[in-house]
C-alpha cells in the first residue's frame, strides 16, 4: 500500500510518490530508472489517479509510448493498485504501468511516454528515461 497526503494521487515512480509533477518537454533531462536483466521484467513507473476531497478513485491515467528502447521491449500494463490517501480508506484504484524487459539487449536503453492525467483538469506528462540494460 501506497500513503499519500494531499488532493491528488499521480505518478508513482517505484522510489517516489506524491502529487502531480511539473510537465517537461521530451528535449527536458533523462530520469534513470535503474538496472534491468534478462531475469525478469521491471516496472518502471506507476500511475493512478484519486479525487481525494471525495475518496473517488479515477480511471487509470491513459499512457502512449512515445519512445521505444532500441533493445529490449516496453510496454503498458493495466491493473490495479491499493492506495491510502489522507482521510480515505484503503482505495483500490485502477492504474497503468509501464514495464521493461531487456531480453538480450545490453546497454543504455532511452525510454519515452506521455500521461494523460484527468483531474483537476485534463493535461499531459511527459517522461523521457533511461535503463541500462544487461541483457543474457
Amino acid at each position: 500500500m501506497v500513503a499519500l497526503s494531499g488532493c491528488l494521487m499521480a505518478g508513482l515512480l517505484p522510489e517516489l510518490a506524491g502529487a502531480a509533477p511539473d510537465t517537461p518537454g521530451m528535449e527536458g533531462p533523462r530520469r534513470h530508472f535503474g538496472q534491468a536483466d534478462s531475469t525478469a521484467p521491471v516496472s518502471l513507473a506507476r500511475y493512478a489517479e484519486v479525487r481525494a476531497q471525495t475518496c473517488q478513485p479515477l480511471m487509470a491515467p491513459v499512457v502512449t509510448l512515445e519512445e521505444r528502447p532500441a533493445g529490449g521491449r516496453l510496454w503498458v500494463a493495466q491493473g490495479t493498485t491499493v492506495l491510502q490517501v489522507r482521510g480515505c480508506p484503503p482505495l483500490k484504484t485502477p492504474m497503468s504501468e509501464v514495464m521493461y524487459d531487456a531480453g538480450a539487449a545490453a546497454g543504455f536503453q532511452d525510454v519515452g511516454w506521455r500521461v494523460q492525467w484527468q483531474w483537476p483538469a485534463p493535461r499531459v506528462e511527459t517522461v523521457r528515461g533511461r535503463v541500462t540494460a544487461t541483457g543474457r
